[in-house]
């Protein structure tokens, strides 16, 4: 999970992380594995118990129906971390937005934090192009959302979007208030929740 420093973390986000179910789509092109980092394709799985997805949209839209069934059926809470399979063929999140745009923005009826991930090392994509894109989100069908810009391994850039739950203890009351201007810069590969 990307965590920054300004990232609300919500009681439902520890409720799934305390019982953390994850599977991971495409993270190898057409294979289905346990996490991202893992290379073993993992068969014995069920989307009723799966409350953690990471999904890589690839250029051959692999596992789309998985996607459409693990939003509307099985765990009440869970997490969608939606990102792109980075080549150079495919170099932007948003270039098959429109296919995103009709899953996501369905009604849903589940407790579903999105994460949006924009793998973005070649600076293909512009702060306001990526604007017109998240503003096409139904945010109402999330109880929170937050897009990472990721930059380099050690660079990213945090837009705290949407949540039906802000902790005022760590997150500012201008947070969550669509996207913001100026993400926060942090490192991806610190580790936040341990």
């Amino acid at each position: 999970m990307y965590v920054c420093p300004s990232q609300n973390i919500t009681e439902s986000h520890l409720r799934i992380f305390e019982n953390k179910k994850p599977l991971a789509v495409n993270t190898i092109p057409s294979r289905i594995t346990r996490t991202c980092g893992d290379f073993e394709p993992y068969t014995d799985w069920s989307l009723d118990e799966i409350n953690y997805l990471d999904f890589k949209l690839t250029k051959h839209g692999w596992h789309l129906n998985l996607l459409r069934e693990y939003l509307s059926s099985g765990q009440e809470e869970k997490i969608l971390h939606l990102c792109h399979y980075y080549d150079y063929s495919n170099l932007s999140l948003f270039v098959h937005w429109d296919v995103v745009l009709e899953i996501l923005n369905k009604p849903l009826d589940r407790v579903v934090h999105l994460e949006l991930l924009n793998i973005d090392y070649d600076a293909k994509t512009t702060h306001e192009d990526n604007v017109k894109c998240l503003n096409q989100l139904n945010l109402e069908n999330f109880y929170q959302v937050d897009y990472h810009h990721t930059l380099s391994d050690s660079q990213a850039l945090h837009y705290s979007i949407y949540t039906k739950e802000l902790d005022h203890r760590y997150t500012y009351p201008n947070q969550y208030m669509g996207v913001q201007d100026i993400g926060v810069l942090y490192d991806p590969e610190a580790d936040r929740l341990s």
